[in-house]
């Protein structure tokens, strides 16, 4: 019978303990934690080129949500050496137009003993009666012999096509020599358009 030597056992265990190790290695799964990643990276770029940027010019056009144009429209009339208790000015719409008023001003020179107690604007729909808006009056100051009155209204007003509009100053009693200045401003509009709207 030969004889185990100690040598021989302890080679044994050590090749038994080597297989076990690599047999377990083969079974986990390997994970690696906290891996040094640099945060910081600096990148140098030598012999930069040239860029050049061109713009095409861009057409852009604006229009009304219904294709219909607004014309931009202001009239105004400066009557001077005005009589009596009332004085008026007229715009007649063109035949194709609606008027549409956005603003109402208008300035005044009235002897001393007279007041202006209105400012009027009539404005008339198709098959409809005319309609008179008042718009509020201030005395902005006086002398001796007249008397300085203003007005301007922001409003929304209409006018059909053909039909006239009258603008118009109502006086407390019969004047001579006044001065009257009436403004309106806003835009016309195709009759046939669907939306009043800017």
């Amino acid at each position: 019978m030969k004889k185990i030597t100690f040598f021989t056992i302890f080679l044994f265990y050590i090749v038994s303990g080597v297989i076990t190790i690599r047999a377990y290695a083969e079974e986990q799964d390997i994970f690696i934690t906290n891996p040094k990643v640099p945060t910081q990276v600096t990148v140098t770029i030598k012999g930069t080129p040239n860029v050049n940027v061109v713009n095409t010019p861009l057409q852009v056009e604006v229009a009304n949500g219904d294709g219909f144009e607004r014309e931009p429209f202001q009239f105004t009339s400066n009557l001077t050496n005005q009589s009596g208790n009332i004085s008026y000015a007229s715009y007649r719409v063109p035949s194709d137009k609606r008027l549409v008023i956005e603003t109402v001003s208008m300035t005044a020179a009235i002897p001393i003993g007279h007041e202006i107690w209105a400012y009027t604007i009539e404005t008339r729909l198709t098959h409809e009666l005319e309609v008179n808006h008042y718009i509020p009056v201030f005395r902005q100051a006086k002398t001796t012999s007249i008397s300085y009155y203003s007005a301007c209204q922001d409003v929304r007003l209409y006018a059909d096509p053909g039909t006239t509009v009258f603008l118009r100053i109502h006086l407390t009693g019969s004047a001579y020599s006044f001065l009257f200045a009436p403004t309106i401003s806003g835009y016309l509009i195709p009759y046939e358009c669907p939306n009043l709207a800017p």
